[in-house]
C-alpha cells in the first residue's frame, strides 16, 4: 500500500521542493547571492526555533498556567531542529562563500588581514563549525527532552513530571541564552570580520523570541489554525502582552546598539551602521522602525486589540515578516550597497520554510492538543487576564 502525505503536509511540501529547485539553480547562476539568501532564511527559521525554545523553557520554569495552554504549538515550531542540522550542511559547504575569513589568507586585503590577525585562533573553519554543531546539537536536546517529557504528560498527572521539567526549563536557560549569543556572532557578526556589538546577540534574541510568539499567536488563533482550540481570549490577551513586551524590547536593543556606535564614533564600527543607514539601505531602516516598533507597538498598546484571536493573529504574522526583513537587512547589505531583491531569496525562503512547517506537521500528526493530565495545563484553562 502506497503512502501519501497528510493533506496539511502537501503545501509546504510542494513549497519546499519549489524552494529547493529556485535554490539549485541559484547557485548554479550566482553562488554568492544564493548564498547569502540561504543563509537569511535559515537564521530567520533557527532564530524563531530558538525562540520557541526559550518560551518553553521559560513557561516551565515560571510555572505560568497560560503558557503550558500554548505548549504543544510552541512545542510544534521547536521540533524543526533536527531539520535544522541537516540544513545547515550548506552553509557549512559554502563557507568562503560567506565569510571573508573563511577565505584564503592570500586573499585578504591589508586591512581585512590586521582584523582578522588577532582572531585567528577563533574565526577559523573548524572551530566555527565546531561550535555551530554544538549550538545546533544542545538545541535539539533541550527541545527534544522537553517534548518528551510533555507526551508522558499525556497520560499522567504525577507531579515529578512537572517538577522535572521545571528543572531542566531552569538549568538549560543560562546555556541557551549563550550559545544563541554566540550563534548570533558566529553566523551573523563575523560576515564582517571589522566590526562587533556586544549586544548583537541580544539583538537576534529579541527578534527571534518576539517572532517565535507571533508565529505562535498565528498558530493558535490564526484563520487557519485547523486543531480543537482550547485557548481563549484570556490567554489572546497574555500572548498580546508578551509580544508588545518584545517590541519594546526590540527597539530598545536596537536604539542602544545604534546610539553607543554613534556617541563612541569609532572607525571600526561606523562603517556597518552607515552601510545599513545611508544610501538605499536607509529605506529598510526606516521600515523597520515603522514596522517592527510604531506599527505593532501602536496596535498592542490596545487591550481590545490584545483581546481578539483574530487581529492578534494578523499581528503576530506581520512581526514574522518583520524578523525576516530585520535579518534580511543585517545580511544583505554584505553582499551589496543597493537593495536588489532575488528570485533566489523566495526559493531559499520557500525550501527552508516549506521544509521546516512539513517536519512541524508531521510530528504533530496524532498528537493530543493539550497534556490534559498535566496540573499546568488544568490551571491554564481557568486563566484570566488582570490587566
Amino acid at each position: 500500500m502506497t503512502r501519501t502525505l497528510p493533506h496539511a503536509a502537501r503545501v509546504p511540501a510542494c513549497f519546499a521542493a519549489v524552494g529547493a529547485a529556485l535554490f539549485a539553480v541559484g547557485v548554479a547562476f550566482d553562488s554568492q547571492r544564493a548564498m547569502f539568501a540561504y543563509l537569511t532564511a535559515y537564521v530567520f527559521a533557527a532564530s524563531i526555533a530558538v525562540g520557541a525554545v526559550l518560551f518553553l523553557a521559560i513557561g516551565h520554569t515560571t510555572g505560568a498556567g497560560w503558557m503550558a495552554v500554548l505548549r504543544r504549538r510552541a512545542e510544534d515550531i521547536a521540533s524543526i531542529f533536527p531539520l535544522l542540522i541537516v540544513l545547515f550542511v550548506p552553509i557549512g559547504v559554502g563557507i568562503r562563500v560567506l565569510y571573508p575569513w573563511a577565505q584564503p589568507e592570500g586573499v585578504w586585503s591589508d586591512e581585512l588581514r590586521a582584523h582578522i590577525a588577532p582572531k585567528i585562533a577563533y574565526l577559523n573553519t573548524g572551530f566555527f563549525l565546531l561550535r555551530s554543531a554544538v549550538y545546533l546539537a544542545s538545541w535539539t536536546v533541550v527541545a527534544e527532552v522537553l517534548r518528551r517529557i510533555s507526551r508522558e504528560q499525556d497520560a499522567s498527572s504525577a507531579p515529578a513530571l512537572g517538577e522535572r521539567q521545571a528543572s531542566f526549563a531552569a538549568a538549560t536557560l543560562p546555556w541557551m541564552a549563550f550559545t544563541l549569543t554566540f550563534a548570533a556572532f558566529d553566523w551573523l557578526m563575523s560576515l564582517d570580520p571589522t566590526w562587533s556589538s556586544n549586544v548583537f546577540g541580544i539583538y537576534l534574541f529579541g527578534g527571534g523570541f518576539g517572532a517565535a510568539s507571533g508565529l505562535l499567536a498565528l498558530l493558535v488563533f490564526g484563520p487557519f489554525a485547523s486543531r480543537v482550540r482550547v485557548a481563549t481570549v484570556e490567554h489572546a490577551h497574555a500572548l498580546g502582552r508578551i509580544l508588545l513586551t518584545f517590541v519594546i524590547f526590540w527597539t530598545y536593543i536596537a536604539f542602544t546598539q545604534y546610539m553607543l556606535i554613534w556617541i563612541a564614533d569609532l572607525p571600526d564600527e561606523i562603517p556597518w551602521v552607515k552601510r545599513r543607514t545611508e544610501g538605499p539601505w536607509s529605506v529598510v531602516a526606516l521600515g523597520l522602525a515603522f514596522g517592527h516598533f510604531v506599527l505593532p507597538f501602536g496596535a498592542l498598546l490596545s487591550r481590545d486589540i490584545k483581546r481578539r484571536p483574530l487581529v492578534l493573529s494578523i499581528i503576530g504574522a506581520w512581526l514574522v515578516l518583520a524578523h525576516y526583513v530585520d535579518v534580511y537587512w543585517v545580511v544583505m547589505p554584505q553582499v551589496s550597497g543597493a537593495i536588489r531583491p532575488h528570485w533566489v531569496d523566495l526559493g531559499a525562503l520557500l525550501f527552508i520554510g516549506g521544509s521546516a512547517t512539513l517536519v512541524a506537521v508531521l510530528r504533530a500528526r496524532g498528537e493530543l492538543e493539550i497534556a490534559a493530565s498535566d496540573p499546568a495545563v488544568l490551571r491554564g484553562l481557568k486563566y484570566e487576564a488582570t490587566l
